[in-house]
């Protein structure tokens, strides 16, 4: 396996040097070859080995990776990961991924559904987790109030979506 993982981090190595577009079509072919314990280290040697000047979508991309195919042994690991990565400045920290991937492994562990980390995550209802049952749109407050339905426990939820700061937020009820 170790030289499969050196293959697809110089690949990413070539991605990063071309545009964002290679990057992500770089981890939509990681995700389409579906071997989990690959996706898995890979993902966890990348951001163990990433820089301070990366940006947000390689680690962005690596947590949302991680959610679906790591197991829940991986937790120790993403959490010692977590500790030593630095800080991002300006709008948005992308340590907020890991940290909810991290949610999404051990509410696994515990066997609840990993729906409930949306409440703390600001996670869209677009989200491949569930199906949007309907939306109105708020023309006084500008927002969009959606009823959506987690697609594995059924559990019903309102979520209004704000969009007037530089990214859309989420409020979960």
């Amino acid at each position: 396996m170790d030289s499969k993982i050196k293959t697809w981090i110089a690949e990413l190595e070539v991605a990063k040097k071309v545009s964002a577009n290679e990057e992500m079509t770089f981890f939509k072919n990681l995700e389409a070859c579906g071997n989990g314990e690959l996706i898995t280290e890979l993902c966890l040697q990348i951001l163990e080995n990433i820089e301070p000047t990366e940006g947000t979508l390689i680690p962005m991309q690596c947590a949302s990776l991680l959610e679906r195919f790591a197991p829940v042994s991986t937790v120790e690991r993403l959490v010692q990961i977590l500790k030593k990565l630095p800080p991002m400045t300006g709008l948005r920290d992308y340590r907020q991924d890991i940290r909810r991937a991290i949610n999404k492994l051990e509410l696994r562990k515990a066997g609840e559904c990993v729906c409930k980390s949306a409440f703390t995550y600001n996670t869209s209802p677009y989200d491949s987790l569930y199906t949007v049952e309907s939306s109105v749109f708020d023309e006084v407050n500008y927002e969009t109030t959606y009823r959506a339905r987690c697609n594995s426990c059924g559990r019903a939820y309102t979520v209004i979506e704000n969009t007037s700061y530089h990214y859309p937020t989420y409020q979960w009820r």
